[in-house]
């Protein structure tokens, strides 16, 4: 005979911290920020730590202002208790706490559940029918919403790559009255999203436009080219490289050439067997100290190389031609996504060492910015860049 009970007590318990006032999260003279949104679901049984990739801001963008996260967390549990002894009846009660959280960057936040079960009677294994306990499906997070807000540990967000969270889904449990001689099910269920947000401040609206920032793997050491409408004799370029995509360092700074356009190339020497990934970008500086970055670019060495696509014609009317920085192999997707993250448009590809691709446009979208992302689904990559509909 199977026998329910219902539990004596339910306690809830949040972590929260200080909240960030709202003035951090504002550009310069008080202006609001503009911002992007990324959004990952985790459902079913869970393990107990799952790592939670995002990708990171493109400086290229503007400037990082803060992160904000939602977690929103429904868990449900059912748990079955049999008594296993052979020679007398036991009485049983049960103490089950349910623990979520989310840990990132500058990030933490948690909530917890308890319920204690019983006391309950069980008959004896073997000789007596209610020898089993059940309880549930019962709901210890109920679509709890667990915010927080961060303006730390920004570097760690900003460039290339992802940036990891971890989200725990874990629990204590054990008899408060009872013995070990017993059998004890927990079956569980959850559905977990995170959004991330980022607010961010453009960057100034310089009159110059970069366009075809390219790396090119050469014999003797790395070509970077990148070509200057509106080019001034004022205009300086610094160019940035870096190991890990987020501490640059100049390599060396090139003047201006004159009014107009103009084409810049700089050769960077690579000496020995050079292995892993470089990062560059171009700090373009006017007369007057205002400054931009370029997009982040990446080349590989001794290694899957990576896409960095680079796009054109950008301002893009119907059509774009997506050139990648390597040679792609396997099933590639590429992705046309509004601002807040929601795919518009999506096209696949695939073949041997592919260097470039053409997506076009399937509809007359509204003139504006838009993201472009890259994916190779075999080599576990992918990339976004920042494009323009006209």
């Amino acid at each position: 005979m199977k026998q329910i009970y219902s539990f004596l007590c339910f306690t809830a318990l949040f972590f929260t911290l200080p909240n960030i006032t709202a003035a951090q999260c504002t550009c310069a003279g008080g202006d609001p920020t503009d911002s992007t949104v990324q959004i990952q679901t985790l459902t079913g049984i869970l393990p107990f730590s799952s790592v939670v990739p995002f990708n990171k801001f493109d400086p290229a963008v503007g400037t990082l202002r803060c992160v904000v996260t939602r977690t929103t967390v429904y868990t449900e549990v059912s748990i079955e208790i049999i008594n296993r002894d052979t020679t007398d009846r036991v009485n049983y009660q049960y103490n089950y706490t349910r623990t979520t959280s989310l840990t990132g960057p500058g990030i933490s936040v948690s909530a917890s559940s308890n319920r204690i079960y019983g006391p309950f009677d069980l008959g004896r294994a073997g000789y007596d029918p209610d020898t089993v306990a059940t309880f549930g499906p019962d709901i210890y997070f109920n679509n709890i919403v667990m915010n927080r807000q961060t303006t730390s540990s920004l570097g760690t967000y900003t460039g290339v790559g992802s940036v990891n969270f971890t989200y725990n889904n874990s629990a204590i449990s054990g008899f408060i009255i009872g013995n070990s001689n017993n059998q004890t099910t927990i079956a569980d269920f959850s559905n977990v999203s995170i959004r991330l947000v980022y607010y961010f401040c453009p960057l100034v609206v310089l009159k110059n436009q970069m366009r075809e920032f390219l790396l090119t793997q050469q014999n003797d050491g790395l070509g970077i080219s990148w070509t200057m409408d509106n080019d001034e004799t004022e205009n300086s370029y610094a160019i940035e490289t870096s190991r890990d995509g987020q501490s640059f360092r100049t390599v060396t700074t090139l003047d201006g050439k004159g009014s107009g356009t103009q084409q810049y190339q700089y050769n960077y020497p690579m000496t020995g067997s050079p292995q892993g990934k470089l990062y560059f970008r171009v700090k373009i500086m006017n007369k007057d100290g205002q400054f931009i970055y370029s997009a982040v670019k990446v080349v590989s060495y001794g290694e899957n190389a990576t896409l960095q696509p680079s796009v054109y014609p950008n301002p893009v009317v119907n059509e774009v031609n997506i050139r990648l920085a390597t040679p792609q192999t396997g099933s590639l997707s590429a992705e046309l996504l509004s601002m807040n993250g929601q795919v518009l448009q999506s096209r696949q590809f695939s073949g041997t060492k592919l260097n470039n691709i053409q997506f076009s446009l399937n509809r007359k979208y509204p003139s504006g910015a838009y993201f472009l992302r890259v994916k190779n689904a075999g080599a576990g990559s992918q990339a976004v860049t920042k494009i323009f509909i006209q």
